[in-house]
């Protein structure tokens, strides 16, 4: 079953594809005067026939004049190569340097019997790739350990190109601790043709804000351990979805914080936490709106004509439609003290149960610790598990 299939050039198909699952190609020559000298554009298909576990056989022995294909678990065999045989790689004719020892081959005879090739196709060799951490790297090897814990070393050279993703970049961005798939080749396993760096995970921290400043900021996490990061010009601040400015991180509010691997304590980027407060609205003075929670706590709701959105039943609203008695749940950050929220939005309802606006996850439910999801607008940043400070959720 495994030994070389071989039939009469007149038009012959030859069908060579890699078991991963290539797409057979097809090859068809001239009739037998031509003794297979060129590829036809009306070409035969493959599903005519195909050889047993989709390779015709190894190449090794590889001569300008001959060629010896051993099939897999068959007997290896030795074919004339002359000038009129044709090599191929699909569809495309290409040179007879492109015959290496280690090809997949598959070969077609000039005659029933015949061990002169008419055709060769040549199955371009699969990529083998290395994958792990780097350890040590210098200009001329990198030494990576598999997921096996497996050192391995390869030599660099002139010809190794640096990836990360499509984009080329320079040598200096391979350093110990990437993460890297290596490509190398069939005839040299520890050299390295390319590399690909995976660009770096970004560390990522959450907790409440002990203490800001404009260089710096102080977070405690769920594992009651503060941790400072540095703050500098490129670290950019957002609220939810929101750019806003620095001055907006003080004390007391929740904030994710991430850090590049290369500078663990400085930030790159601030997201402030938006929390949520509920209650039985007891008074309107002014902008304010005072809700009396659960537990009998009071809390401060301050709403901002320009920025503040009200919504009630699921319809636009506004600060008028609020009374004494109806029941609002409202989004924003801390205000000047521990039991005052500024408001960005406020849901009115006439009781409890009421659907409520939560425009950034239901963070009154997020009982997460360090890692998880911190709400369907903010991916990507962790959260530590949920505190309520009076009526407030976080």
């Amino acid at each position: 079953m495994n030994k070389i299939k071989t039939k009469t050039v007149g038009r012959i198909t030859a069908a060579a594809a890699l078991s991963i699952g290539l797409a057979a190609s097809a090859v068809s020559v001239a009739a037998a005067s031509d003794h297979g000298s060129r590829l036809s554009s009306q070409h035969d298909s493959f599903g005519q026939s195909h050889w047993n576990n989709s390779l015709d056989g190894v190449a090794s022995g590889v001569t300008a004049t001959s060629v010896t294909v051993t099939p897999r678990g068959g007997t290896a065999t030795t074919y004339v190569i002359t000038g009129t045989t044709v090599f191929a790689e699909g569809m495309t004719t290409v040179l007879p340097s492109a015959l290496v020892n280690g090809s997949f081959v598959g070969i077609q005879v000039i005659a029933t019997g015949s061990t002169t090739a008419g055709v060769i196709e040549i199955v371009p060799p699969r990529p083998i790739w290395e994958v792990g951490v780097v350890g040590t790297v210098s200009l001329t090897s990198v030494m990576i350990t598999d997921h096996n814990g497996t050192p391995s070393t390869f030599a660099i050279t002139g010809t190794t190109t640096f990836l990360e993703g499509k984009t080329t970049v320079p040598q200096t961005d391979l350093v110990t601790g990437s993460h890297v798939a290596i490509q190398v080749s069939a005839s040299s396993l520890m050299t390295a043709l390319s590399i690909e760096i995976a660009p770096p995970r970004p560390i990522c921290v959450s907790g409440l804000v002990t203490a800001a400043s404009l260089t710096s900021v102080t977070v405690t996490g769920k594992n009651g351990t503060p941790e400072t990061f540095a703050i500098n010009g490129a670290t950019t601040f957002a609220e939810g979805k929101t750019t806003v400015l620095p001055a907006a991180l003080v004390a007391g509010e929740d904030a994710q914080i991430k850090a590049l691997p290369s500078a663990p304590t400085t930030a790159t980027s601030i997201n402030i936490s938006l929390v949520r407060v509920s209650g039985k609205v007891t008074m309107v003075t002014g902008d304010t709106i005072t809700v009396e929670g659960f537990k009998g706590v009071t809390s401060s709701i301050v709403t901002d004509p320009t920025t503040t959105t009200f919504t009630k039943d699921g319809a636009t609203a506004g600060l008028t439609d609020v009374a004494a008695g109806d029941f609002v749940s409202a989004q924003g950050l801390i205000g000047t003290t521990p039991t005052t929220l500024d408001a960005s939005s406020v849901s009115i309802s006439d009781h409890w149960g009421q659907p409520v606006h939560v425009p950034f996850g239901n963070h009154g439910n997020d009982s997460h610790g360090n890692g998880g999801n911190q709400g369907s607008n903010n991916q990507g940043f962790s959260r530590h598990g949920s505190r309520q400070h009076g009526n407030f959720r976080r």
